[in-house]
C-alpha cells in the first residue's frame, strides 16, 4: 500500500540494531521532496477524475425530471420536476466550477481542511470567519451552494405538506422526484468533504526525517 511505504520511506532511523532499513531504503531531503510531490500529483488527478464522476452524476438524474415534466399532467409534479431540474444544474454548475475538495460552504470547508491547509478543523473554522470580508468569493460560487440547500429544502418539505393530497404527494413516483435533489447534492458535499480529509501533502510532511549524516 502507499501509506505502508511511505512511513516505511520516512520513519525515523533509530539505532543500527533496532533500524529495519538500509542506506538504500532512506531517502534524502530531495527525494523526500520528490516523493512528496509525487504522492500529491496522484492525489490531485484522483480527485479530478472523481469530480468528472459527480458532474455525470446530476446529469444521469435529471433524466426522471424531464421525463415527468412532458408526461405528467399533475401541476404539483411539474413544479417539482421544474425545481428537482434547478437543483440538479446548480450541483453540476459547483461541480464544474469549484476545486474537487470545495463545497462553497465556508464552515463546511473549514472543518474539512479544504479551505485552511495545515489547520485543525476548529482552528480553521475560527480563521474562515475572521477572513471572510477580505478573501469573499464570487457571488455565484458564494450564494449558489446555499441557494441549491434551499432548493433540496422546499423540494423535502413539498413531500409532507402535501402528503396527503392523493393526486401527487401519495404517490411513489413524486416522492422519488421530491428526495432525488437532495441525494444528489448529499452526495457531491460527501464524497468533496472526503477528498478534503486525503491530504499527502500535508500528512507525509509530518513524517520527514533529515538524512544522518547529511
Amino acid at each position: 500500500m502507499d501509506t505502508a511505504r511511505l512511513r516505511r520511506a520516512f520513519r525515523y532511523a533509530a539505532d543500527d540494531e533496532d533500524s529495519h532499513l538500509d542506506e538504500h531504503e532512506i531517502l534524502d531531503e530531495e527525494e523526500q521532496d520528490a516523493l512528496i510531490q509525487s504522492f500529491a500529483d496522484q492525489n490531485r488527478q484522483r480527485n479530478e477524475q472523481f469530480r468528472q464522476v459527480l458532474l455525470a452524476l446530476p446529469g444521469l438524474a435529471v433524466i426522471p425530471f424531464l421525463i415527468a415534466c412532458f408526461r405528467s399532467s399533475s401541476p404539483s409534479t411539474v413544479m417539482v420536476s421544474l425545481l428537482g431540474i434547478s437543483s440538479l444544474a446548480a450541483s453540476a454548475i459547483l461541480v464544474h466550477r469549484q476545486a474537487p475538495t470545495k463545497t462553497g460552504i465556508r464552515v463546511l470547508d473549514a472543518w474539512s481542511g479544504a479551505d485552511i491547509k495545515g489547520k485543525g478543523p476548529a482552528v480553521a473554522i475560527t480563521l474562515s470567519f475572521s477572513g471572510w470580508s477580505t478573501r469573499r468569493p464570487p457571488p455565484l460560487d458564494q450564494y449558489l451552494p446555499f441557494l441549491n440547500l434551499g432548493l433540496c429544502v422546499v423540494l423535502l418539505l413539498s413531500i409532507f405538506l402535501h402528503g396527503r393530497a392523493p393526486s401527487a404527494a401519495s404517490n411513489t413516483p413524486y416522492q422519488i422526484l421530491g428526495t432525488l435533489p437532495a441525494a444528489v447534492y448529499g452526495v457531491v458535499l460527501l464524497s468533496k468533504v472526503t477528498m478534503a480529509g486525503v491530504d499527502p501533502e500535508q500528512e507525509l510532511n509530518k513524517l520527514r526525517y533529515e538524512y544522518k549524516g547529511a
